[in-house]
């Protein structure tokens, strides 16, 4: 057998192969038939994405006194008085009032040093204010009595307790950013 004989084989196989198949029926469906189909097939609805932890998000905040933690230190937001011009007039004379429109907030929080260093450690954690607009507020400057800042080191397992102040736009409508250390995670805290 030639060469060309085998070729010619080949390519009539192949041409019946394909003609075989393509002489397969066609299943034809009626309108109503394809209608019908249509609406039985079932349509997957859209999964809604999972809650966000508590505390991940501005809407989704951890309650007062909550603890918000990394491996060195555990920050607790104890309690906020969400109208505090009053008391910080009583702490210092030379705390200045509220301008029209806004009102001070005063937070008071523990910081906890969790690890060992036998040298201490200064914390490094803060705490913010963030409208319900979305705009951060740092502390205000005025005496709140006793500080929650602090400039001393503490030792493992000791806390410090202290007061700080926001200068905030009225009503109050935000949560507080609170960031344990300084490479830490910030989690949100509501004020009520």
């Amino acid at each position: 057998m030639s060469k060309e004989t085998k070729a010619l084989g080949v390519a009539a196989i192949a041409l019946l192969f394909g003609l075989t198949a393509c002489s397969s029926p066609v299943e034809s469906k009626t309108p109503a038939e394809q209608a019908q189909e249509q609406a039985t097939e079932v349509v997957e609805e859209p999964k809604e994405a999972p809650a966000p932890e508590p505390g991940t998000t501005r809407e989704n905040p951890l309650p007062i006194g909550s603890k918000v933690s990394d491996s060195e230190w555990e920050v607790t937001i104890n309690s906020a008085n969400l109208d505090a011009g009053a008391t910080l007039a009583g702490i210092n004379q030379f705390n200045e009032a509220a301008p029209e429109g806004q009102v001070y907030v005063m937070v008071n929080a523990s910081v906890t040093y969790l690890g060992d260093d036998p040298a201490g450690q200064v914390p490094f954690s803060t705490i913010d204010y963030v409208s319900g607009a979305g705009n951060t507020i740092s502390q205000a400057f005025v005496d709140t009595g006793s500080d929650f800042t602090m400039l001393d080191p503490l030792y493992g397992g000791a806390t410090h307790t202290g007061e700080t102040a926001f200068l905030v736009p009225a009503p109050v409508d935000g949560v507080l950013a609170v960031t344990p250390g300084m490479m830490s995670d910030k989690m949100f805290v509501a004020l009520q």
